[in-house]
């Protein structure tokens, strides 16, 4: 199999509130995370849940604007636009719970030990991502109006969806 340098996986990060038992000590807005991508056949959800790891594929084809309807469904959701490049580090899964976090973090190829919860994944990604993943958009009003500093970024075709 030959290897495309410039090769990546377009995942979007959906950080949003859920209920469960002890939710109240997680930050509003972000009590759950979980991966909408976008593959050559269509679109994937990957939403590790308390019971088990749901993999969904969605009705829609590869071109369609799948996470444009959903932002405008979904206002209050936080989202990350990522590209992850294909990398030969070893990343294996970390022991002891299972959580939404870490199954993200095995999704992107990624092991921050001390990241347990949805918001220390976002405030991670947003202050350091590692060097294969490249962060393309944020989704999330209060980041992008935080003192005037960012503007709202709107989804932009980038020179891989232009050709």
């Amino acid at each position: 199999m030959l290897l495309d340098s410039e090769a990546f996986r377009e995942i979007y990060l959906v950080f949003m509130n859920t209920s469960y038992i002890g939710d109240s000590i997680f930050k509003d807005g972000f009590r759950h995370v979980y991966a909408i991508e976008r593959t050559a056949l269509g679109w994937l959800c990957t939403d590790p849940s308390t019971s088990d790891l749901h993999t969904y594929i969605l009705p829609a084809h590869f071109e369609a604007d799948v996470m444009g309807e959903f932002m405008s469904r979904h206002p209050h959701f936080k989202i990350i636009r990522l590209h992850v490049k294909s990398h030969q580090k070893k990343i294996f899964p970390t022991l002891g719970v299972i959580s939404c976090v870490t199954a993200m973090q095995y999704m992107l190829g990624i092991n921050w030990p001390f990241v347990f919860t949805p918001y220390q994944l976002y405030n991670k990604i947003k202050k350091k991502p590692p060097k294969h993943i490249e962060v393309i958009a944020w989704h999330d009003i209060k980041f992008t109006q935080h003192k005037g500093k960012h503007k709202q970024q709107q989804h932009q075709p980038t020179k891989h969806e232009v050709s």
